[in-house]
């Protein structure tokens, strides 16, 4: 806490090449550049040179705003600068609070190397020099932002400020007062949520490899980015432009992946995995953006152990052993945290529902590490789920999170039971595609939602003309069907993935179908949307931005300015 009134303020800037420095837009001198060499030749470990400027000044005079920009320079045909910021303010009773741009250590366009960064005395350390844990490196025109918050009286109140990246611009454009730190958890009153006293409505969107693309573990990430660096690269690029769009929160896939995919980082160093989680969780806080963790807790993990689907069932088993370590570090972990929207159990496990999965494909050789034994090309019977199987699994693994996190919610993460689930539960093993009636459809969803769940989740895709469902209705109308038998449950509601189809969001960019589709579930009260998808150039079908779909980021933004505080 700093204590007013403020006598004297300053900030330190240290970088590895020459920095502007701004206050609410005012240009300071820049920083004279020195690099030198670490003494050991450790491969990226650099001293940094720094400076510190008196902004008593500014900062008496009201001026809340701090930018840092980098002066890029190419190491290796990379433009990229490392910078270290640190504000340090003078109470009259004589207090000194350092306050830093890097508590999170933030990343953004790439990736220096996993060292250690020492500030000298001369710069503001100890005698033995003040130990930083990693560097912060982004690309030239990026700035580092420190934004104080304003109070109602129109004065800053120096005791609470948020750090964020910006990319470019001009930094007296930033409203710190839109820069409020994340508080509070996320709440359910009947079919309503509810966040700090006040009902919370909101409109995100699914980035699904958030975390593995960060981490250089994603599957995918040479076909789609080319480099690591790249992916990483992108999905900050990705972050700040949803903070910059309005999105409230992020729902992504939370398990470390395909079999081989896991073993690239969690298997091989389960500690820097979780930091490298903390790093991307910590810079969607530092942007403002709640997040909805997909844990994959049915189907996540029987791949990786070597054992049938149904495995998840048996507490003896490796894959329910397997699931629950890794589902207990995860919710211990982030328990308390406001940045956790609520948890999800899986991905769509309802479309599974009595399938019978004998002679499907399963996992090629392609996706376990070399020699794995748990190679699994084709299916068997017992990689089926029947829906009362789902059910128990739904049950278990709620109570399971809630004992471990008593704070959050958690919803299923469910698309819809199957337009023919009647059938396929009656004659199953056996396959009987018959089209339910209405009544059958709706009453299937609502028990395929089954307590202690606290908020039902729906996907859709629309307005897909060609799609047979049930009653012979619309996409939309069938969704309004099923929003409101959830809540006369009592239940909020969750669509967790709204997207367009025939035509696609690509084909649509006005995303008319989309956009219209969000006022009406408005007008029916629905909790949370999250658009399909975001910066995911896997899917060019449906991959939205703020720069391809105007239209629609302008009327999520609108939601969210009505119904979330943002």
């Amino acid at each position: 806490m700093v204590e007013e009134p403020i006598v004297s303020a300053s900030v330190m800037i240290a970088a590895d090449r020459g920095v502007t420095l701004y206050v609410n837009g005012t240009k300071l001198d820049p920083v004279k550049e020195r690099l030198l060499i670490a003494l050991n030749g450790d491969r990226g470990l650099r001293w940094l040179s720094g400076a510190y400027f008196d902004i008593t000044e500014l900062v008496l005079d009201g001026q809340n705003v701090l930018g840092a920009r980098v002066v890029s320079t190419v190491v290796g045909r990379k433009a990229e600068g490392g910078l270290l910021a640190q504000i340090v303010l003078h109470g009259a009773d004589g207090s000194v609070t350092r306050l830093s741009t890097d508590g999170s250590f933030d990343v953004c366009g790439s990736n220096i190397y996993d060292t250690r960064w020492t500030l000298p005395p001369d710069m503001g350390g100890d005698d033995s020099g003040q130990v930083w844990s990693k560097a912060t490196v982004y690309a030239p025109g990026w700035e580092r932002i420190i934004a104080f918050e304003s109070r109602g009286d129109g004065e800053t109140d120096y005791t609470r400020f948020t750090s964020l990246w910006r990319d470019g611009g001009t930094v007296s454009s930033i409203d710190a007062s839109r820069e409020q730190p994340l508080t509070g958890i996320v709440g359910a009153e009947g079919s309503r949520l509810v966040l700090n006293g006040q009902e919370y409505r909101a409109v995100g969107v699914n980035l699904p490899h958030l975390h593995q693309a960060y981490c250089g573990t994603w599957y995918h990430i040479r076909e789609i980015y080319g480099t690591a660096e790249n992916a990483r690269g992108a999905i900050v690029a990705a972050i700040i432009d949803a903070h910059r769009s309005g999105v409230a929160f992020i729902r992504f896939f939370a398990s470390p992946g395909y079999p081989i995919d896991a073993e690239k980082l969690y298997f091989r160093d389960r500690d820097e995995y979780w930091r490298q989680m903390d790093e991307v969780i910590d810079l969607c806080r530092s942007h403002g953006i709640r997040l909805i963790p997909s844990l994959q807790v049915v189907r996540g993990w029987h791949f990786t152990c070597g054992e049938p689907t149904q495995a998840i069932l048996d507490p003896s088993s490796r894959t329910y052993r397997a699931t629950y370590t890794y589902v207990e570090e995860f919710v211990t972990r982030y328990k308390d945290d406001p940045v956790i929207l609520m948890w999800e159990l899986e991905n769509e496990a309802f479309l599974s529902a009595d399938v019978n999965a004998e002679g499907r494909p399963g996992r090629g050789a392609a996706l376990f590490p070399e020699g794995s034994p748990y190679v699994k090309p084709i299916l068997d019977l017992d990689d089926s789920l029947t829906f009362s199987m789902i059910v128990q699994a739904y049950k278990e693994w709620t109570s399971i999170i809630k004992s471990l996190d008593p704070n959050h919610l958690v919803t299923s993460g469910d698309a819809d039971v199957r337009d023919t689930s009647e059938s396929l539960r009656r004659h199953f093993p056996d396959q009987v595609w018959t089209l339910d009636s209405l009544h059958q459809h709706v009453a299937n969803y609502i028990e395929s939602q089954t307590d202690p769940l606290d908020v039902c989740s729906i996907h859709l895709y629309g307005p897909n003309p060609s799609r047979q469902t049930p009653g012979g209705l619309s996409v939309a109308a069938l969704a309004t069907e099923l929003v409101r038998a959830a809540h006369s449950k009592t239940a909020p509601v969750f669509i967790g993935e709204l997207g367009a189809a025939e035509p696609s969001l690509q084909q649509d960019p006005d995303a008319s179908w989309v956009r219209s589709f969000i006022d009406d579930m408005e007008q029916e009260g629905v909790s949370l949307m999250a658009l399909w998808v975001w910066h995911f150039p896997w899917q060019p079908n449906h991959t939205i931005s703020s720069s391809t779909h105007p239209l629609l980021i302008e009327r999520m933004a609108e939601f969210n300015r009505a119904h979330a505080g943002l």
